[in-house]
């Protein structure tokens, strides 16, 4: 699955983790590489929150979830994170797309 971000705006990643009792502590990776600094922040409902999305953090993203009770994890698919320039408006082409117009490519469109 795929998703995007619009640079200089914030972007949330979702996470769903199987149900979990004592609940699941959430963590994010970009690129297999655990994600620690302070744009990106993981929400209490396990989404990861970036703030002021930059070109940098466009790439394949994954959460895990953990029960260190019971000492089981889960690992999400990766989602794609490209980074989108300013919007200009949308256009639905079809209930799964979403399709963004860019300002660069106006003049080709009309």
């Amino acid at each position: 699955m795929d998703t995007g971000a619009f640079q200089g705006e914030v972007g949330v990643l979702d996470c769903r983790g199987p149900p979990s009792i004592p609940p699941a502590t959430i963590s994010w990776s970009m690129n297999s590489v655990p994600i620690n600094d302070t744009r990106h922040r993981v929400l209490q409902n396990g989404s990861l929150s970036i703030t002021d999305v930059e070109l940098v953090d466009a790439g394949m993203y994954s959460c895990t979830a953990t029960n260190s009770f019971i000492g089981s994890s889960t690992t999400s698919q990766e989602v794609a994170l490209s980074v989108l320039g300013e919007e200009i408006g949308t256009g639905m082409i079809s209930p799964e797309t979403l399709l963004v117009l860019y300002k660069k490519k106006l003049s080709e469109i009309f």
